[in-house]
């Protein structure tokens, strides 16, 4: 093989020497109080490859008392669940100091967190547009349920993904290749000089 040759299979390598499309990572961070508009995954960025969630919610919920004026607060049990599937939902059952937010009302927060990572079902956090947060559904056996301050969620999101865009040369790959070329260049004059001086 001359080293013309030798010289091109050089450069040739160095170009597919460039870096290849890999694993990357996006993290939307909100933290509103009431309800959250998580925004959706763009597939513009590349394949989804799964969905993390970090959901801290807190909620305020509220109970009819009916006991004797001027009793303390009571201890409440709360059963039920906050958040929802498609974000992380916890399951609470728990004893909780209530405390008077009306004469006949008693109200108490309930904070939990949920982390949750999806790898499968991915398109539904594919598309334009967002999702609301905030969902819980909580009881306390022997009160009813009345007005709530609701709820909110500190959420933070962690999209998992293949890169879409092509591969882009790194300064190293450049640099090998600006040599690959200087070689096959230096290698064509010293051929063309060799030629001139060559005798009749």
């Amino acid at each position: 093989m001359s080293i013309f040759f030798k010289t091109m299979a050089i450069a040739a390598a160095a170009i597919c020497a460039g870096s290849s499309a890999s694993a990357a990572t996006i993290t939307y961070t909100d933290a509103n109080r009431g309800p959250v508009y998580l925004q959706r995954f763009n597939p513009l960025l590349g394949t989804l490859q799964s969905v993390s969630f970090d959901n801290r919610y807190s909620v305020t919920t509220s109970f009819a008392f009916n006991g004797m004026p001027g009793s303390p607060a009571p201890v409440v049990r709360i059963l039920g669940t906050i958040g929802d599937p498609g974000f992380g939902r916890v399951t609470v059952d728990e004893f909780v100091q209530s405390s008077f937010s009306a004469p006949n009302q008693i109200s108490m927060n309930i904070v939990k967190t949920a982390t949750p990572t999806f790898i499968t079902g991915l398109d539904t956090y594919i598309g334009s547009g967002s999702y609301a947060l905030g969902f819980y559904s909580l009881t306390a056996p022997g009160y009813a349920p009345t007005a709530s301050g609701g709820s909110f969620s500190n959420v933070s999101v962690t999209y998992t993904y293949l890169a879409g865009v092509g591969a882009v040369p790194e300064p190293a790959t450049w640099a090998m290749m600006l040599t690959g070329f200087g070689m096959v260049a230096g290698a064509t004059r010293y051929r063309r000089r060799k030629a001139t001086i060559a005798p009749g």
